[in-house]
């Protein structure tokens, strides 16, 4: 009798493994959107990143919006994990008309068996307001993303470069995008393309140029960035009141000069398809230049077709402000043309090109 106690605790012991064993084979863990926040309007980016056990399996990845009356929105992908391996993997989620509250991902096996499952709460954003994603430190003087009421004016979300979209469709939930400094490594193929397509449907691309990096360097040669950096030379800039700072030279291509000092271009742009590549070229480490009183202007009028739509340009908050209600001869020729319609062909064209 006493030998069949613990032969029994085996077994049940045996039974608890095969039956719930696999639950804790996969690891799951997932970036949804920008930092668990979801736009309505636009495509949905998951990030799942997936760690296996000792098994082989071959199965599918399974994302799905969750609301109050169910499933909304759904996608899925094959994903094959060999022993002990680690995949990460994006899928996309289509717009919905209805507000999630959670986002839920499956790993199931071949017989459609769920291995593994993480739900995780979701924060919705409204459509109507500008999303700024920032990979790696923000510049300063960014426009307010509440008013002085706590009223929202936007969002900002923060990334690292491997949460970075790998198709245009992921990136739909961005009106801009800011890599605050400059690579350290070159992002992926995908990631390049996927930027490029974004820019040329109507997103603003704002890169700090402040390091001759890898990444920085395979940016140019794909021809993102509107000008070829060179090397960076320590420059007394009367713009900041004679304090020395490095800038980063090269070959601009062009681009229109938004902001110069001694004859350096400090920050460019080249308006590509329905949308722009904006460059600062220079490191934002002095306190004369991360103190300087004119970045709040500065990116008001490099994101200015981005600000919350109003019939009154008094109405606007003094972070985004109206372009008609600034007229400073230092940024005049940063106010983003008028882009007619037609300019819809060249979209079409220029992505037939890449």
């Amino acid at each position: 009798m006493g030998s069949a106690i613990p032969r029994s605790l085996a077994v049940l012991v045996l039974w608890g493994i095969l039956a719930f064993g696999g639950h804790a084979g996969v690891q799951m863990t997932l970036v949804t959107g920008g930092g668990g926040m979801v736009r309505l309007d636009a495509v949905t980016p998951i990030l799942v990143t997936l760690q296996n056990d000792d098994t082989d399996r071959n199965g599918t990845v399974v994302v799905s919006l969750l609301t109050a009356q169910g499933e909304v929105s759904r996608a899925a992908r094959d994903v094959a994990l060999s022993p002990q391996s680690r995949k990460a993997v994006f899928l996309y989620l289509p717009a919905t008309s209805l507000t999630p509250t959670k986002v839920r991902v499956r790993y199931a096996n071949g017989r459609r068996a769920i291995v593994s499952e993480t739900i995780e709460s979701v924060t919705p954003l409204n459509g109507l307001l500008p999303v700024t994603a920032i990979i790696g430190p923000p510049p300063p003087g960014l426009p307010e993303i509440q008013d002085e009421k706590g009223a929202q004016l936007g969002a900002r979300v923060f990334l690292t470069p491997d949460q970075l979209p790998d198709r245009w469709e992921g990136l739909q939930m961005c009106d801009a995008i800011i890599l605050g400094t400059a690579l350290a490594h070159p992002l992926e193929s995908p990631q390049v393309t996927a930027l490029r397509d974004w820019v040329l449907r109507g997103g603003v691309l704002a890169i700090v140029a402040d390091k001759k990096t890898d990444g920085l360097m395979a940016l140019a040669s794909e021809r993102v960035l509107p000008f070829t950096p060179l090397a960076l030379e320590e420059v007394a800039l009367d713009r900041f009141g004679g304090a020395t700072a490095e800038v980063m030279t090269g070959t601009v291509e062009r681009a229109a000069t938004l902001l110069e000092s001694n004859g350096y271009p400090l920050a460019i742009r080249r308006n590509t398809g329905l949308g722009s590549v904006v460059c600062v070229m220079m490191p934002f480490d002095a306190p004369a230049v991360r103190g300087w009183d004119g970045w709040t202007e500065f990116w008001a009028r490099a994101f200015a077709h981005l600000t919350i739509p109003t019939e009154s340009a008094s109405s606007y908050p003094s972070g985004l402000a109206s372009p008609e209600s600034r007229t400073s001869p230092l940024l005049a020729a940063a106010k983003p043309p008028e882009q007619p319609t037609e300019r819809l062909a060249l979209v079409v064209l220029l992505s037939t090109l890449y």
